[in-house]
């Protein structure tokens, strides 16, 4: 069963993800261009999601360690979830953080170096 619709909804759902270009239609969508793969940015994002990971698990052992030390049997074990889960939550702040500003950095720089000084009244 076949859309009318060039391409059909798998493009036009791409089409939003991956940007103009990709299933919309239009002069540049006639070579039907590949979604650019970034291997940079996989890794950053796994390396996310393997640290929260063993952030949490590291806590939630420490935790379960001194339960069974002290025999406080959920109390660490609860303390160190919401540890972990807390400095998960400030690492991937961090890093989002960083993202935006090293993003609007290379933006103003190229709104910079495409003005010239007779349109922004500089010498």
């Amino acid at each position: 069963m076949k859309s009318g619709v060039k391409g059909g909804l798998r493009y036009f759902s791409q089409g939003l993800i991956f940007g103009a270009g990709y299933g919309g239609g239009g002069a540049a969508d006639t070579a039907m261009q590949k979604p650019q793969f970034d291997l940079a940015k996989v890794v950053a994002l796994l390396s996310v999601g393997v640290g929260s990971v063993v952030s949490i698990g590291l806590f939630i052992a420490l935790g379960l360690l001194l339960d069974n030390h002290i025999g406080t049997t959920p109390l660490f074990t609860l303390i160190g979830l919401f540890a972990g889960g807390a400095g998960v939550f400030y690492t991937i702040y961090r890093h989002m953080i960083t993202a935006l500003s090293s993003r609007d950095s290379t933006h103003r720089k190229q709104e910079d170096g495409s003005e010239s000084s007779e349109d922004t009244g500089r010498e």
